[in-house]
């Protein structure tokens, strides 16, 4: 195995602290499992050494790729953060005789349930799925960012977050549980209350070295910085152009001023791409310098030019699968990934890919798509018009199709009961001449919505029942992206179109559900991924889809100040930086002018990236 200079300087270093800055696909992972091996070689026992990444799959990496490298002897332990945390909290329980019940690791126990329960008790009525997934991930990051709860609950999204984070709280303490995240905040809490422990914890490791160090949040950066110490035997590989997740607490910003508190740290650069063609490494590199808070890094190209890097736009998201179908058989590419910046966006490929025959492996498994209240909602509006009788089924959507109906209304019918249908129900109240109206147009659309295929039901509900004015009302009430939602509407007509049931409609969701839970990304072949789960990953080929102002850049609909804007828009950049850079030979940037029959204007990182391919051949 022979390294680079670079790679040899940066393996060599010895004792204090070091920050080693690593381009995408610069052998990075070889340069420290080599000086891991080297540290050993030179009597290291194997146990002074602890290497902290920050995901189990990335653990279990870089152990074999270790035993790949370095078949003989015992492989040094390779730990996540909470790994490692969940050491030494347990350590402090046999200490002091105290017992924790970690959540995560309990099958009685459910985050989820536990939230929803909660919502259901403050705010008395039942959470949608994007409002817990909201709340849990507001959590987390108070507690990663190691932020004041009562600070942050006035920019949180969750409405009564303080309650909420108070409550959720004071109910694991009372229980004596814990989750993830607090093994961020209770180690350093057992490091000031046992002294002694952290002295033992220190004596244990000579030598710390971080993988991944970009993905570090403050809390945790804290704790792996006092278990160095005094030593300060600290080796950080990282990328501050690869973080990118900022959402889950993850600030790069931290390695940006760790000069100002270690005067002593050695700087390391892998400069060198084994990855990518030098026209893919020249677009992606130039994209990236627009960002501002960054170190300075020049990728240098070890391949040749290859193929130029395509601008494509589509008419439509149909022509889009298309295109990507017909340049993997063009040129008969074998290790093809499509990358896309929101999970719903993969719905209408898979629809497309199935009906051709394409095989495909989803690296996300699980889709909102399929739980998506939208989704819910045009299923449940759809089923009652074969059977107006419903009067539960009703009252779930009323109020979120046209009509002036009330909520006396419904409760009137509640203790009268309903015969035949809601609407004759209805009429039997004493109602005002508008109200009486609107059942009696309400009961004419839901009698030709029952004689209507499910591709034209839904766009009737849409359109006709006004329910795309709920979507845009729910979206400014809650806070939520009437984008996601409005695409959720689109892909279940999409997906309808060749349907002409409700029960064949209802078997082709189930079919594309389980196409997706079935999937296995790994292998060579065609792979479905999110650009955040494309990290770390590399293909030969790489479409990244849907490059559309409505889905990338991905930011606040409501105003932020500007600092907190263009940290945003750094991240998404530094995102869209990670999808350029997972290809090997070519990539394609791709949008479609039209969704649903409207014209979308595109993403400005699609602008960018068209001009300066267009700059770089030397055209005007």
């Amino acid at each position: 195995m022979k390294l680079t200079d670079e790679q040899l300087k940066a393996m060599g270093h010895g004792e204090g602290p070091a920050l080693v800055l690593a381009v995408p696909g610069s052998g990075k992972t070889t340069m420290l499992l080599s000086r891991t091996k080297r540290l050993m070689n030179e009597g290291v026992d194997r146990k002074k050494i602890l290497t902290i990444t920050f995901s189990k799959a990335s653990a279990r990496d870089l152990g074999l790729r270790y035993k790949n490298l370095f078949a003989e002897g015992p492989a040094p332990s390779f730990s996540t953060i909470h790994s490692f945390c969940y050491s030494v909290l347990k350590n402090d329980e046999r200490r002091r005789g105290t017992s924790y019940t970690l959540i995560e690791s309990n099958r009685a126990l459910s985050k989820w349930r536990i939230a929803t329960d909660l919502w259901k008790e403050i705010m008395h009525k039942s959470p949608n799925e994007e409002q817990v997934e909201t709340l849990l991930r507001e959590i987390s990051y108070v507690k990663n960012k190691v932020l004041d709860p009562k600070e942050y609950n006035k920019e949180a999204a969750t409405p009564l977050f303080l309650k909420f984070y108070t409550a959720y709280e004071g109910l694991k303490r009372d229980r004596q549980w814990i989750d993830f995240d607090d093994m961020i905040t209770l180690v350093p809490e057992i490091f000031k209350q046992d002294p002694g422990l952290l002295r033992a914890v220190r004596a244990t490791y000579d030598y710390i070295q971080v993988d991944e160090g970009q993905d570090t949040s403050k809390g945790q950066l804290a704790i792996i910085e006092a278990v160095a110490k005094p030593k300060n035997n600290l080796f950080i590989v990282a990328d501050d152009d690869q973080s990118i997740y900022g959402f889950r607490g993850a600030d790069f910003r931290e390695l940006l001023h760790l000069n100002e508190r270690y005067e002593n740290l050695s700087l390391y650069y892998l400069s060198r791409n084994f990855r990518s063609q030098e026209k893919i490494i020249s677009l992606s590199s130039a994209f990236i310098e627009q960002n501002k808070a960054r170190y300075q890094k020049t990728p240098v190209a070890v391949k040749g030019p290859g193929p130029e890097v395509r601008a494509v736009e589509l008419t439509n998201l149909d022509k889009q699968y298309a295109f990507i179908a017909s340049e993997i058989e063009k040129h008969e590419l074998k290790d093809v990934a499509v990358l896309y910046r929101n999970h719903v966006s993969s719905i209408g490929l898979v629809e497309f890919l199935e009906r051709e025959n394409i095989a495909f492996a989803a690296k996300e498994r699980k889709s909102r798509f399929f739980r998506h209240w939208v989704l819910q909602d045009l299923m449940t509006i759809y089923e009652f018009s074969q059977n107006p009788a419903d009067l539960a089924a009703f009252s779930t959507f009323y109020y979120k199709i046209r009509g002036y109906l009330s909520k006396k209304m419904i409760e009137a019918l509640e203790k009268k009961g309903v015969g035949g249908s809601v609407f004759d129900a209805l009429s039997d109240l004493k109602l005002p001449d508008y109200a009486a109206r609107d059942v009696r147009a309400l009961k004419r659309d839901f009698q030709h919505l029952k004689t209507l295929a499910p591709a034209e039901a839904f766009r009737f509900i849409q359109k006709d029942l006004e329910y795309e004015q709920y979507i845009a009302s729910h979206a400014a009430t809650f806070g939520s992206s009437k984008t996601t939602s409005m695409r959720i509407l689109y892909y279940a007509k999409y997906i309808a179109k060749n349907t002409d049931d409700y029960h064949s409609f209802i078997g082709r969701l189930k079919t594309l559900d389980r196409l997706m839970q079935g999937s296995r990304a790994g292998e060579k072949g065609l792979v479905l991924s999110t650009l955040h789960g494309a990290k770390g990953l590399e293909f030969d080929a790489v479409f990244i889809m849907d490059l559309n102002a409505d889905a990338i850049p991905s930011l606040p609909k409501t105003p932020v100040d500007p600092a907190e804007e263009m940290r945003l828009l750094e991240e998404e950049r530094r995102l869209f930086y990670v999808g350029m850079t997972r290809a090997k030979e070519r990539l394609y940037l791709l949008r479609p002018r039209h969704v649903d029959r409207e014209s979308v204007p595109p993403s400005e990182f699609f602008i960018w990236s068209k001009d300066a391919i267009v700059s770089a051949r030397g055209e005007h």
